[in-house]
C-alpha cells in the first residue's frame, strides 16, 4: 500500500510540474505552512456527501482560523451536522467531533528551503453518537512543509496520531502522510489535488471492529478539484475524492478571509 501512496504522489507532482499563493482551506486535507498574519481571520465552510458499499454519509464541516502571532495560528474545526447511514443499520444524525489545532512556523521559505511548521491537534469528542464519533479524545502531532515551484504550491504533511480507545475496541497509534498541490492556473482559478495516507488504527484484524471513522483500517485517499477566487476575500471550491475502500466523496464549499 505504501508503494501505491508514493506512486500516487509522484503522479500528482508530475501533473503539477507539467501543467497566487494561498493557504490550504477545507478544499484540502493537507495543511499549509502559509500561516495567517497576526490579527487576520479565515472562515471556511463546506457540504460533503460520501457514498460507499457500507452506506452513505453527509456532513457540514467548518474551519475558523486566526493568526495569533506572526508565526502562530489557531485553527478550530467543528462539524455542526453529520449524518451517517450504514447500509445495515439505522442512520445516526448529530454534531460531529471538534478539532483544535495550534500551528507554529519554524522556518520561512528561502531559496531551496521550504517553509516548515509544526502543529499539535486535539480532537474533542463532541459527537454523542458512537456511530459518528468514538467519544474518546484523540491527539495528533505533525510537521508541515510548503514549497513554491513556479505556479505550483506544494504541501507535505507527516503526523503521528494517539487514538483514544473505546470500551471493547483495541486501537493502535498510526502514522499519516499527505501531499497536496495548488496550481495557480489564472489569477481567478486554481486546480488542486492531493494524496493522503493513514495507517490502520485497529489493533484487531476483524473488519467489524471499526466502529467510527477515526477508528478504521488503512486508508489511501486521492482528491482533485478546483477553486475560484470571487474576489480578494471570497473563494469557492469543489472537490472529488476516491479511496482504497471504493468510497466516493463530493465536497463543495467557500472560504472568507478578513
Amino acid at each position: 500500500m505504501r508503494n501505491v501512496l508514493w506512486i500516487g504522489c509522484g503522479v500528482l507532482m508530475g501533473i503539477c510540474a507539467c501543467c497566487g499563493q494561498v493557504r490550504a482551506d477545507l478544499a484540502l486535507e493537507t495543511e499549509s505552512a502559509r500561516l495567517l498574519p497576526q490579527g487576520r481571520w479565515e472562515f471556511s465552510g463546506a457540504f460533503e456527501f460520501q457514498t460507499s458499499s457500507d452506506g452513505k454519509e453527509a456532513a457540514t464541516p467548518l474551519a475558523i482560523a486566526v493568526g495569533l502571532m506572526d508565526r502562530m495560528e489557531l485553527l478550530v474545526e467543528p462539524v455542526p451536522y453529520t449524518k451517517i447511514a450504514p447500509s445495515d443499520e439505522a442512520a445516526a444524525i448529530g454534531v460531529g467531533d471538534t478539532e483544535v489545532t495550534l500551528q507554529y512556523l519554524l522556518i520561512n521559505e528561502k531559496g531551496n528551503i521550504p517553509a516548515i511548521a509544526i502543529a499539535g491537534e486535539i480532537k474533542i469528542p463532541t459527537a454523542r453518537s458512537t456511530v459518528i464519533g468514538s467519544r474518546e479524545w484523540d491527539y495528533r502531532i505533525y510537521a508541515i512543509a510548503s514549497k513554491r515551484i513556479g505556479p505550483v504550491d506544494v504541501h507535505f504533511n507527516v503526523g503521528f496520531n494517539i487514538i483514544g480507545q473505546p470500551a471493547g475496541v483495541q486501537t493502535r497509534n498510526p502514522w499519516d502522510a499527505s501531499l497536496g498541490a495548488e496550481w495557480f492556473v489564472h489569477p481567478k482559478f486554481d486546480i488542486i489535488g492531493e494524496v493522503t495516507y493513514i495507517a490502520s488504527a485497529l489493533r484487531s484484524e476483524d473488519p467489524n471492529a471499526a466502529v467510527t471513522p477515526e477508528i478504521a483500517g488503512e486508508e489511501i485517499v486521492y482528491s482533485a478539484g478546483a477553486r475560484y477566487h470571487v474576489n480578494k476575500s471570497w473563494d469557492v471550491f469543489g472537490t472529488f475524492s476516491y479511496d482504497n475502500q471504493d468510497a466516493k466523496l463530493f465536497r463543495a464549499g467557500f472560504s472568507f478571509k478578513f
